[in-house]
This record gives structure tokens, C-alpha cells and sequence, in this order.
């Protein structure tokens, strides 16, 4: 009898262990991996990627990560509820927007007035939506037609 309660013990143990091994840190955030720049907004042009300069955010498990500008790299912190994302990066506070997993949109990036999108590597994204646009040029007031009068 003895022999058959240490083996169901032993069992119940075992089974026990099995149960709680899944139990862990939690899931990984679907937002998790490296992004780049992709195109930047501001007053109706849109500036690609490469115009923008070598930009790209490593976002890592637990809330870490690291941003990179031009070679230089920095911590971060980042947090995602819902389609919300707040990164921390030298103080500051950006919050983006996230969409399909794929795309982040910062609307006002560090105060600039400027709209910046990032793109996960990896993900299949529609990148023609971020053509760069021309603006006419800027016609010399002195030097333009004068318009008719009216009569």
C-alpha cells in the first residue's frame, strides 16, 4: 500500500511540475522586434525613409528596447495597450499608433510637427503609401503675373 501512495505521489508531483513549467513569463507582444523608418509627413510632403536618415527602434521583451539614430544607440521603455504604443527614450514621451502589427504612426514625433511611420521588418506592408511627394516650387511674388482687374 505504502509502494502505491509514494508512486501516486511521485505522479501528482510530476504531473504538478508539467503543469506550472507553463507558466512563465508572459507571451510575446506582437509588436516585439526591430522597426525602421519608413517615411516621414510634414505640412502635406512626405519624405521617404532614406530622406529621413538611418532611424530604427528595437522594441524587446519586458518593455526594452533600443532606438538607434544615425549609428548612435539609446534605451528605451515601451508599453502597448490596445493600439497605443508610449515609448520613453531620453526622457521624452512618444505615443504611437499601431496598425495591423506592421505599422506605428507618431504624429507629433519629440514636438516637431512632424508625422513619422515605422515599418516591422519583416511585415508585408503596402510600402506605396509612402512615396515621397514634390512640392511645386515657390513662385518670387516680384516676378509673378499680375492678375486681371476686374473692370
Amino acid at each position: 500500500m505504502k509502494k502505491y501512495l509514494s508512486a501516486a505521489l511521485g505522479l501528482l508531483l510530476l504531473l504538478s511540475a508539467l503543469a506550472l513549467g507553463g507558466c512563465g513569463p508572459s507571451s510575446k507582444d506582437a509588436l516585439e522586434g526591430k522597426w525602421n523608418v519608413a517615411a516621414g509627413e510634414m505640412m502635406g510632403v512626405i519624405l521617404g525613409g532614406d530622406d529621413i536618415g538611418g532611424f530604427s527602434l528595437d522594441l524587446k521583451n519586458g518593455g526594452k528596447g533600443t532606438a538607434t539614430v544615425n549609428g548612435s544607440t539609446g534605451d528605451l521603455t515601451w508599453k502597448h495597450e490596445g493600439d497605443k504604443v508610449t515609448l520613453e527614450i531620453s526622457g521624452e514621451t512618444l505615443t504611437a499608433t499601431a496598425k495591423d502589427d506592421a505599422i506605428l504612426t507618431f504624429d507629433d514625433f519629440m514636438g516637431m510637427g512632424m508625422k513619422i511611420y515605422f515599418v516591422k521588418e519583416g511585415a508585408s506592408v503596402d510600402m506605396s503609401q509612402f512615396q515621397t511627394t514634390t512640392v511645386a516650387p515657390v513662385t518670387d511674388p516680384g516676378t509673378a503675373a499680375e492678375a486681371p482687374t476686374p473692370e
